[in-house]
């Protein structure tokens, strides 16, 4: 990986109708990287005929170190009537150690639930979990962005844009989690929780004691005093309707913030 200088990513799609399901992706060290430029799924329309439509990413893992989750870039036609990237659900993710989260240029109808999304800092106070921007042609996203963790780092690029977008109603977002130590959140983002601990069993170890991704030890469960319980606005896409576990969701008298959810049942933690 370090040979080289261009990219290096994980997964990259094309096409449409694809699903994306109970992926662990790991090991890569910021260290043996070298100049190449890691990213845990990526699209674009860049040569002719290249789109993506339909895609679903549910219930994966990405950990380790990568520098964005998820790059999506799409485009207009010449017409600017259709979108080369359209409808792309992203929901029930965990990504640690993200130089950023998703990067999403010019993607229409972009569904953004239940994911957790713990950033790293490490040399790197500003790195994002969210950023939303045109495509080339004037492309811009739009996007549904509920009932996710963002913890460390900065929830957004450039906030005031984002309060815009939510104004102009190209960006709905709601029931999400913003919590940073290095700063403080204000309000204007509409229904969200801000500025408070999500409460991790251990953030710095997704996987859990056992080493085994997807079993009730991992760190990205909650204490049973996480702000995120009960917090969580409804989803009605059928992808609201389970957790990364395969537990149903709600569990309690509401739906919980981020990939995990803790209810009756749930192991102790």
């Amino acid at each position: 990986m370090g040979r080289g200088s261009g990219d290096c990513d994980y997964i990259r799609f094309f096409g449409e109708g694809h699903i994306f399901r109970k992926n662990y992706l790991h090991g890569t060290k910021k260290e043996e990287v070298g100049p190449a430029h890691v990213d845990g799924w990526q699209t674009y329309a860049v040569n002719p005929g290249e789109y993506a439509k339909d895609i679903l990413i549910d219930g994966n893992i990405l950990c380790g170190f990568f520098h964005q989750a998820m790059m999506l870039d799409g485009r207009t036609t010449a017409d600017t009537a259709s979108f080369s990237a359209d409808t792309i659900t992203i929901s029930n993710n965990v990504f640690a150690d993200a130089w950023n989260g998703i990067v999403s240029r010019g993607v229409r109808n972009l569904r953004i639930y239940h994911n957790t999304f713990i950033i790293s800092t490490v040399g790197r106070p500003s790195c994002l979990g969210l950023m939303l921007g045109d495509g080339p042609g004037g492309a811009q996203t739009t996007a549904s962005v509920k009932n996710n963790i963002f913890y460390h780092g900065m929830a957004f690029h450039a906030t005031t844009r984002m309060a815009a977008l939510i104004s102009a109603s190209l960006v709905e977002m709601e029931g999400n989690l913003l919590y940073s130590p290095a700063r403080k959140y204000k309000e204007g983002f509409g229904n969200n929780v801000l500025n408070k601990d999500p409460l991790f069993v251990d953030p710095a170890n997704p996987a859990g004691p056992d080493g085994k991704p997807f079993t009730a030890d991992d760190g990205y469960g909650l204490l049973s005093d996480s702000p995120c319980i009960n917090a969580g606005v409804r989803v009605e896409d059928t992808v609201g309707a389970r957790d990364i576990l395969g537990n149903s969701r709600p569990q309690g008298s509401g739906w919980d913030i981020g990939a995990c959810e803790f209810g009756a049942g749930a192991p102790a933690r």
